[in-house]
């Protein structure tokens, strides 16, 4: 029995239809790594379990810092809920109130490692000049 070009296509092609669902199973290699999780866990939002592993908090500071993240919630909302030209305008407001409140509440030395921590939208502040790490969002 003679093979002929045409029936050795059909095969071929029967052999790549056969196997292609297989391969479109195998798992996705191409994604990064599981990131760890943000300060805090919540899409970001700064928690008081995250600013105490950071700076490592006192007694007297964390009610505070509770106090200060609660107020900073609240505000963080309520810029959310905002139209969409306050929005930016409404968020910054309520993170710069939150910074005055931490710097006025912690130490010199745990306010740097404050600035330090990842923010929300994984954009960092502070620094020298405020340059942060998140590209190009603007200097603070």
């Amino acid at each position: 029995m003679k093979i002929s070009k045409i029936s050795m296509a059909i095969i071929a092609a029967t052999a790549v239809m056969a196997v292609s669902p297989a391969v479109f199973a195998q798992a996705d290699t191409n994604t990064p790594a599981a990131q760890p999780p943000r300060a805090g866990g919540r899409g970001g939002m700064l928690t008081i379990e995250a600013i105490d592993k950071a700076v490592t908090l006192t007694d007297a500071e964390k009610p505070k810092v509770k106090t200060a993240l609660e107020e900073f919630t609240k505000a963080a909302t309520e810029a959310r809920n905002a139209d969409q030209a306050e929005r930016r305008t409404k968020m910054t407001a309520a993170r710069d109130a939150l910074d005055k409140k931490m710097k006025e509440i912690l130490t010199a030395e745990q306010f740097t490692k404050y600035q330090a921590m990842p923010r929300q939208g994984g954009q960092r502040r502070g620094g020298a000049g405020g340059a942060g790490g998140g590209g190009a969002a603007p200097a603070q």
